[in-house]
C-alpha cells in the first residue's frame, strides 16, 4: 500500500472566516478487500466558534468546476462496488470547533473484493458556519471545503497516454515569441502524474533551450482517464542569436510505476526582421564591393597586358628597319 499526501487547503470567505483542512489530498494504492484508515484535520484560525459537517461525494474526473462532484445515489446498488464514494466510511463531528483550535474527523476506505482495477475518485465535503453570533456588519457565510481521495485498486492496471496535440501558434516567427500547445490524453485506466519538457535543437542537432512543461506535484497536473489536458508555454528567442530552422521535441514522462516516456517533435522557422535585414544589407554591400574589386583588377590586367604587346610591336619595328639598312649599305 502507498499514501501520498498533500499538505493543506485553504478557505477565506470575504475575509470573515477562514479554514484550513490537512492534507487537502490522498492519493493511495490499495488492493481488493483491503480496509484502510485515516483521518481529515480541520483547523479553525478564526476569533470565534465553527460548526462543521461532512460528507462524501462522487468525482467526476471528465467535468470541471463545481460539476466535477456528485452526491451518492444509495439508490443505485449497480455502483456500490464501482464507486470510491461508496466505499467510504466517514464519522460526523460532534462538536462545535473552537477559535483558533482543530479537530480530526475520521474516515475509512473498504475497498469490495470484486472492486474493478484501476482508479477510483471522491472527495470528503466539509462544511463550516460560525457557530455562535459573530461582530456586526459581518455576515455569517456557509463554506465548504473539499479533501480529494484517489485510489489506486491494485489488478490489470495499465498507464498509457498520448500526445494529442503538439503544435505552435505559427510556423515563422519574426518578432513574437513561440507559443507551444502541448495536449496529453490518459488512455490508460488510472490517473498519471505526468512530467516533462520541451527541447529546442538547432539545424545542426545543437540544444539551444528547454522549456519545463509539466512540473510539481500539484493535483492540478494529474489526468484522470479518458480525459485530456492542455498546456501552453512560450519561448523568448530574443534572448540570444537566434536564426533559422529550429526542432522543437516535447518529452512526457508518465511517472507511476511503469515509468513510460513518449515524445513528439514539430518544427518552426524563426526569421528576426531587423537581424535578416541588417544580414541582408551586408551580403548585398559585400557582392557590390567584389564586383568593384573586380572590375579594377581586369581593368587592370588589361592595362599591362596592351602595355606589355605595345612595347613588343615597337621593338619589332626597329629591328625590321635596321636590316632594311644593312642591305642598302651591302648593295
Amino acid at each position: 500500500m502507498g499514501v501520498l499526501f498533500f499538505p493543506y487547503r485553504c478557505i477565506y470567505a470575504a475575509d470573515v472566516m477562514k479554514i484550513t483542512i490537512v492534507p487537502s489530498f490522498f492519493d493511495v494504492n490499495l488492493n481488493p478487500g483491503e480496509t484502510w484508515k485515516s483521518f481529515v484535520r480541520v483547523v479553525n484560525p478564526n476569533q470565534f466558534n465553527v460548526s462543521a459537517s461532512v460528507s462524501v461525494v462522487g468525482m467526476d474526473p471528465g467535468k470541471e468546476g463545481a460539476d466535477i462532484f456528485t452526491p451518492i445515489d444509495k439508490k443505485n446498488t449497480e455502483l456500490l462496488s464501482s464507486t470510491l464514494s461508496e466505499w467510504v466510511d466517514v464519522v460526523e463531528v460532534a462538536s462545535p470547533i473552537l477559535r483558533g483550535r482543530s479537530t480530526d474527523i475520521p474516515f475509512s476506505i473498504k475497498v469490495p473484493q470484486d472492486a474493478p482495477p484501476g482508479g477510483h475518485y471522491a472527495a470528503l465535503l466539509i462544511s463550516v458556519v460560525p457557530s455562535e453570533n459573530i461582530s456586526s456588519g459581518q455576515i455569517a457565510v456557509r463554506n465548504s471545503i473539499t479533501s480529494l481521495m484517489f485510489v489506486r485498486v491494485a489488478g490489470h492496471v495499465y498507464e498509457e497516454a498520448v500526445v494529442s496535440e503538439f503544435s505552435s501558434s505559427k510556423k515563422m516567427y519574426t518578432n513574437t515569441d513561440v507559443e507551444f500547445a502541448l495536449s496529453l490524453r490518459n488512455t490508460g485506466n488510472v490517473h498519471i502524474a505526468p512530467k516533462g519538457f520541451i527541447a529546442i535543437y538547432d539545424i545542426l542537432g545543437r540544444e539551444k533551450k528547454t522549456i519545463p512543461v509539466v512540473e510539481g506535484n500539484d493535483t492540478d497536473t494529474y489526468i484522470f482517464p479518458r480525459t485530456d489536458k492542455r498546456f501552453v508555454k512560450t519561448w523568448n528567442w530574443r534572448e540570444g542569436i537566434h536564426v533559422g530552422l529550429y526542432r522543437a521535441v516535447a518529452y512526457v514522462s508518465l511517472g507511476g510505476v511503469e515509468k513510460k516516456t513518449i515524445t513528439k517533435s514539430i518544427y518552426i522557422w524563426v526569421i528576426p526582421v531587423k537581424e535578416a535585414l541588417g544580414i541582408l544589407f551586408i551580403m548585398i554591400f559585400g557582392i557590390f564591393c567584389m564586383a568593384i574589386m573586380a572590375r579594377w583588377y581586369v581593368q587592370r590586367l588589361l592595362s599591362r597586358e596592351a602595355a606589355l604587346f605595345g612595347g613588343a610591336k615597337g621593338d619589332r619595328g626597329n629591328i625590321k628597319d635596321q636590316n632594311a639598312l644593312d642591305l642598302r649599305e651591302h648593295s
